[in-house]
């Protein structure tokens, strides 16, 4: 694996898994940092591109698509500690729910 440095210096990468093209991450690789962050996913100019995992410390993570090294279209969100997942599209640095909650499933029954 190689160690970066990202944010000066303050966390630390190991690229556990991958390729580097002209000292950037391209195409499949697992990253982790000593925050206890993993991504597992696709790469492309060393941003997070295409589908992907990340995993975080307490147990919570995401898996979805990625575009530019943000969220970007269709994933799962599943909080940790109580492991409750929201079905999100993300746009433009937003996160807009799909998951139906309590309220609008009750009104939708009472509607029938």
């Amino acid at each position: 694996g190689k160690k970066e440095r990202r944010g000066g210096g303050a966390t630390q990468e190991l690229l556990l898994q991958g390729r580097m093209v002209e000292d950037l991450k391209e195409g499949y690789g697992v990253i982790a940092s000593n925050s206890g962050s993993k991504y597992e996913g696709t790469w492309h100019k060393d941003l997070q591109e295409g589908c992907g995992i990340e995993t975080y410390r307490d147990g919570s993570f995401y898996a979805g698509q990625f575009d530019a090294g943000m969220r970007s279209g269709y994933g799962v969100k599943i909080d940790n500690p109580t492991m409750q997942h929201k079905t999100c599209l993300y746009s433009l640095m937003t996160e807009k729910n799909l998951t139906p909650g309590p309220n609008e499933t009750e009104k939708k029954q009472d509607k029938n």
